[in-house]
Formats: C-alpha cells, sequence, structure tokens
C-alpha cells in the first residue's frame, strides 16, 4: 500500500508456496511437452498443460477442496490422469484432448463414508487400467480394486481383504513389468511388505516378503529393474529409512549409509545408471552414487528447493523427474547417464563464479594456476546450453555474457578427474 492501507495491490509473483502431496506425469508418447497434476493441501488438484520447464507457471484447477493422489495413465494409449479427493470420497478419471485440453469425466467412486486415509495412498495399473485404493474401514484393513475405469458402463468395485494384510495400507505399487495381470507391491503403517499377485482376479496371491527385518511406517515402495529389485522407504526417527532387495524379498539391506536421522518419503533409482538413487525427505532431495555399497555417501541436492520436505517423486518416460515439495511447488530434473550433481560445494575450491543472480553477466576467478579446462552450462532440464574452454591462471578472471533465458543453471567445471557445479540465477 502506498496510501496508509486505503488501497493495497498484490506483490505475490513468482511467490510460489505451493504445498503438493503427490505429483503425476504423462508420458511424451500420450502429450507432447511438460503436463502433469498433482493433489495440494487445501487446493484441489492442480493441472499443469505444457509448462515452463524454466521457471514458475500458472495451473488450471480442474478440482477444488484437498487434493490427494494423483496419477496419469502412463501406456501412452490414453490421455486420462486420476485424481482423488480425501479417503475414497471424490475419486475421477478425467480425459484429455489431443491438445491438451480437459476432455469427459468418470466418477470413479463418490462416498461420504470415511473409508481409508485421509490422504489416501493409491496405485494405478496403466496397462489393466484399474486403480488399487486403501480401504480400511473401522478396523478392517483392505484395498479396493477400481476396475474398468475408463467408463462408467463398465466400472466396478470390489475390496480386496486377506490375513496378511494386518493394519493400514500406507504405500502401494504396480509392477510395470507384469502386463497382463497386476502385481501389487504394499506397504503398511507397521513396516510389512506384501507381493500380491493376480491381484485383477478373483483369487489373487499374497506374500509378505519383509523377512520381519522392516521397523517403521511405509512411506513408499517401488520396483527398480526388475521385479526382483524393490526399494522401501520408512518416514520415522530412530529407524533404518532406507532399505533395498535384489532378490524378491528373500534378503534385505538397510542403505541409509551417512543419511542423517531423519523421515524419508519416497525414492527413485536412476534408469541410465543403477548406482546412482534419488530420495525426497523432510530435508528435500539427497542422493548416492554409490548405492550398491553396504554403506552408500548421501549428499544434500541443493538445487533451487533448499530444504522444503518432498513428498513424492514421478520419473517420466524420457527419464524427466519430477518433485512434489509440500511448499515450494514442483520441481523437475533429468536423469543423465553421467549424473550430473547439484550438491552445495562442500569441498575447498579455487574457482569463484559471481554473481550468482545477474542479468546473464558472469565472473569467474582462480586463486591458484588450475590452467585449461572446460566450462559446461546445463538447464535444470538436464539440457546442454552453453559451452566453452577456459585457461584460468592464478588470479585470473573471466568475464561471460550469456545470451539465455530466466532460470536456474548448473556451471560445471572439468579438467581431467577434477570437476565441480556450482549453480546461478538468471533472471
Amino acid at each position: 500500500s502506498s496510501n496508509g492501507g486505503a488501497t493495497t495491490q498484490p506483490r505475490n509473483t513468482g511467490f510460489n508456496t505451493s504445498q503438493f502431496y503427490t505429483v503425476g506425469v504423462a508420458p511424451t508418447t500420450a502429450l507432447s511437452g511438460d503436463y502433469f497434476a498433482g493433489g495440494l493441501q487445501d487446493n484441489g488438484t492442480q493441472l499443469l498443460q505444457n509448462a515452463n520447464p524454466n521457471g514458475v507457471d500458472d495451473a488450471i484447477e480442474p478440482y477444488g477442496g484437498d487434493g490427494a493422489y494423483t496419477f496419469f495413465d502412463q501406456d501412452g494409449t490414453d490421455r486420462y490422469f486420476i485424481r482423488n479427493y480425501v479417503y475414497n470420497a471424490g475419486v475421477v478419471l478425467r480425459f484429455l484432448n489431443a491438445n491438451g485440453s480437459l476432455g469427459s469425466e468418470v466418477v470413479i467412486n463418490n462416498e461420504n463414508a470415511s473409508n481409508g486415509s485421509f490422504i489416501n495412498p493409491q496405485a494405478l495399473d496403466s496397462n489393466l487400467d484399474i486403480l488399487y485404493s486403501n480401504y480400511n474401514s473401522g478396523a478392517t484393513p483392505g484395498i479396493r480394486r477400481y476396475s474398468g475405469i475408463k467408463s462408467s458402463g463398465t466400472l466396478s468395485a470390489t475390496t480386496l481383504t486377506h490375513p496378511e494384510l494386518v493394519t493400514i495400507v500406507t504405500a502401494l505399487t504396480v509392477s510395470p513389468y507384469t502386463t497382463n495381470s497386476s502385481k501389487l507391491l504394499v506397504g503398511d503403517r507397521l513396516g510389512n511388505i506384501i507381493l500380491i499377485e493376480n491381484a485383477n482376479t478373483a483369487n489373487p496371491t499374497w506374500t509378505t516378503i519383509d523377512g520381519n527385518l522392516l521397523v517403521g511406517s511405509v512411506s513408499d515402495v517401488e520396483f527398480g529393474q526388475t521385479e526382483d529389485d524393490i526399494f522401501v522407504t520408512m518416514h520415522n526417527y530412530g529407524v533404518n529409512n532406507v532399505w533395498y532387495t535384489s532378490d524378491g524379498g528373500a534378503t534385505w539391506e538397510p542403505k541409509d549409509g551417512n543419511l542423517p536421522d531423519l523421515p524419508v518419503k519416497t525414492i527413485l533409482q536412476n534408469p541410465l545408471n543403477l548406482e546412482q538413487v534419488i530420495i525426497g525427505t523432510e530435508l528435500g532431495v539427497w542422493f548416492t552414487e554409490n548405492f550398491s555399497d553396504a554403506s552408500p555417501t548421501w549428499n544434500q541436492a541443493y538445487n533451487g528447493m533448499s530444504n522444503v520436505k518432498v513428498l513424492d517423486l514421478d520419473l517420466r518416460d524420457d527419464n524427466m523427474v519430477f518433485a512434489a515439495t509440500y511448499g515450494r511447488g514442483v520441481f523437475s530434473g533429468m536423469f543423465t547417464a553421467d549424473f550430473l550433481s547439484v550438491e552445495e560445494n562442500t569441498l575447498a575450491s579455487d574457482l569463484t563464479l559471481f554473481p550468482t543472480v545477474s542479468n546473464g553477466e558472469i565472473t569467474i576467478t582462480a586463486k591458484s594456476n588450475l590452467g585449461k579446462m572446460d566450462l559446461s552450462i546445463y538447464n535444470l532440464s538436464g539440457q546442454l546450453v552453453y559451452n566453452t574452454a577456459l585457461d584460468m591462471n592464478s588470479n585470473s578472471r573471466k568475464q561471460l555474457s550469456l545470451d539465455l533465458s530466466s532460470g536456474l543453471y548448473l556451471a560445471k567445471f572439468s579438467k581431467g578427474s577434477f570437476s565441480e557445479t556450482k549453480k546461478f540465477i538468471i533472471k
């Protein structure tokens, strides 16, 4: 206000405080560009259509209230996303047209009862178009199977129960490798991991595979490169929060390594380099590049989101990763075969890049004679946008004028085995 409060003007442009519970990303085989949806606290389900990959963008809100689990169909033959309100109270499938605009919808479930959890875990089988949803009713735990979800004329709902399921489901995922039936991986609040084979049939097979080793409440379950490679995370203090099995659950390994004692919410493996794994935690994204070691080394990835809680990670078919944060919106970055670390520099360095926020004019200085090296600049999509050779001698100063669009960039200096990454912003 410039008149003592008589009138006020908003000053919120670019001030992103959106609290995402989940994010679901459309495959590139279905839609060209960045199309993703997410469920938010008190701000419904937000849909971004052909979003700007280099900065804050506008979304539309197809559904209000609270938003919860959100998925895009992944088989590339359909264009739809699924959203939920809370519990199982507002599960809706929404088609998108070929141009990405909103199409018709199918109400999968709409009930007033509080069956399930408030922010209710779900998983989509894109091959069979079946949605699986936590559906505990009172003291009875269960999983609701919604089949034929693309049409109200074929829609059916069945609740699955079994003695192996003893408490509330907290994490679900469907194997992408078994396509003619549903192989469902389930985690619960007591640390149990259950594999349900033929979950789409009248007689599923239930097998507990955790070996009574895991302690805590399961926050995420994910398949790796095969159905035998399984990743599990817990969101507790004082326990091992990262677990892995390479043999379908016959043996398990804790993978916390040097990770601080903090809750872990979600996990993804880089399909291009299996040693590289990222996790979403109470303190942002962390990564390791030696996951197969008995005690992996974890580093925090300071890539613009800082210490905000990360509740969900989704991997697109082109290896683009989307991270749902609880307070800073959605971030994205690209998995590559040569992992581009975005951690803050924790080692002493003779290189300096400044200013870190500019209109494209940056200066690079060296305290010692570093000699010839290569400078590569990447955007957050992992794309190389600038490359040059440098000859950095003691007290040398190099000035660059970069004609790049606004956004966050990563400058990677390389010389032999020496590599260092610095970040900067162009306004």
